[in-house]
């Protein structure tokens, strides 16, 4: 075997041309590089694939076509998995806070996609069999939860068990990448849905999620696998750190943001103010814009939480909050604008402004903690009063150069 390992894409044109020539003793070299049980054997039957899509005319799809020539090789849309949200070979995130419940959810999913249930109360399933991959529990985790849910869901055992097959792979080091090897011995057309949980683990070591073309390259090699397979695919993923509330949905979720743009659906459970509470909000590609929904946290199971105010987000401002905000950032322009001419008085900038004293001293400290004013002191009528100077970009915060007055004490 060599000794020198060439890189990612350098090793995929090498198993690309290793596959092209048959030679097998190459193709199970280049699986030791890339370890995770992968064979030499799995990389030809793969590689063997590929090459038969483009044989059966995938390659037209790079030359282009006029609207009516595509129209009537592609005269109606995927069919769907999970109604109003996902279609067969679409890919989904599903993201939340960690340990708020987002496997449970998927569980729920999973038996309502093997049954053909209405997955909480709004989203018609089409039934078949489905495939979890699971790398975060242990074997005996996995069988402990599940039954919990199908029990709560009123399922009878033989109802999902013989439909719901369950990869655990946890410890096993498997990435997206080498995932390919086990999808290569999977039946095409047979899974309705495959869920990995959780997305973290399968990306490959020295990856970072905040890489956008990394990500946007996972995501690529997400929708060869669901074409392949013609199978929806759901990631079950984080949500950044801090508040989610006053974030848009495609926002949430920890790393690149092509994590969000290249998903079909996009599905995210946001706190709710109350307790045990969350609202589950939808991005979605082929489907109209779905509304959001309460859900509450009745062990092992989410309900629909009608009557739930789905604008009350813990952490989003109130409207009133809203209001004061935008009342402050036009009070905080007006100020700015004024101090434009040259220096004022605290009573010229109200003047000038048009608000009211307690609001001006507000707002100038405000922009003075910002460094965006400083100020010095100055006799006003007898009396010592501020003259606030606009800075200029890079000024330190503070009142005038050389002082060492700490910012808002006269």
């Amino acid at each position: 075997m060599s000794t020198t390992r060439p890189g990612r894409f350098e090793l995929e044109e090498l198993i690309a041309l290793a596959a092209a020539a048959g030679n097998l003793e190459a193709l199970n070299e280049y699986a030791d590089w890339l370890g995770n049980g992968v064979t030499g054997q799995a990389l030809l039957d793969d590689w063997k694939f590929y090459e038969a899509s483009k044989n059966n005319g995938q390659e037209k799809q790079l030359t282009p076509l006029t609207f009516a020539d595509l129209a009537k090789l592609y005269p109606d849309l995927n069919p769907p998995v999970i109604d109003g949200l996902l279609r067969q070979g679409e890919t989904c995130n599903l993201i939340s806070a960690p340990k708020i419940g987002k496997s449970w959810l998927a569980y729920d999913l999973a038996l309502s996609i093997v049954t053909g249930r209405c997955w909480l109360e709004a989203f018609p399933c089409k039934a078949g069999p489905v495939l979890l991959v699971d790398n975060e529990l242990h074997p005996a985790t996995v069988v402990h939860r599940i039954p919990k849910v199908a029990e709560a869901l009123g399922l009878d055992p033989f109802e999902y068990q013989n439909n719901l097959d369950v990869l655990a792979i946890r410890g096993k080091g498997i990435t997206l990448d080498a995932l390919g090897a086990v999808v290569s011995r999977l039946g095409d057309d047979f899974y309705r849905a495959v869920i990995l949980d959780a997305w973290y683990r399968f990306i490959p070591p020295g990856t970072s999620e905040n890489d956008n073309a990394a990500m946007m390259g996972l995501y690529n090699t997400l929708d060869r696998y669901s074409a392949r397979m013609k199978a929806a695919w759901i990631v079950i993923h984080h949500s950044s750190k801090g508040g989610q509330g006053e974030k848009a949905v495609t926002d949430v979720g920890a790393g690149a943001g092509a994590q969000s743009r290249a998903a079909d659906a996009h599905l995210v459970l946001r706190p709710h103010e109350e307790d045990q509470c969350v609202v589950l909000e939808a991005a979605v590609r082929s489907f109209p814009p779905v509304q959001p929904i309460g859900l509450r946290w009745q062990f092992p199971v989410w309900t629909r939480a009608w009557t739930l105010d789905t604008g009350a987000l813990k952490g989003r401002k109130t409207r009133s909050e809203e209001r004061q905000d935008q009342r402050d950032t036009e009070g905080l322009d007006a100020i700015r604008k004024a101090l434009t001419d040259g220096p004022l008085t605290t009573r010229q900038i109200r003047a000038a402004a048009g608000i009211s004293k307690d609001r001006a001293e507000r707002l100038l400290d405000i922009l003075t903690i910002e460094g965006v004013v400083r100020w010095e002191p100055t006799t006003i009528r007898g009396g010592t009063g501020r003259l606030y100077h606009l800075n200029q970009p890079g000024t330190s915060p503070g009142t005038s150069p050389g002082t060492h007055t700490r910012p808002g004490v006269p």
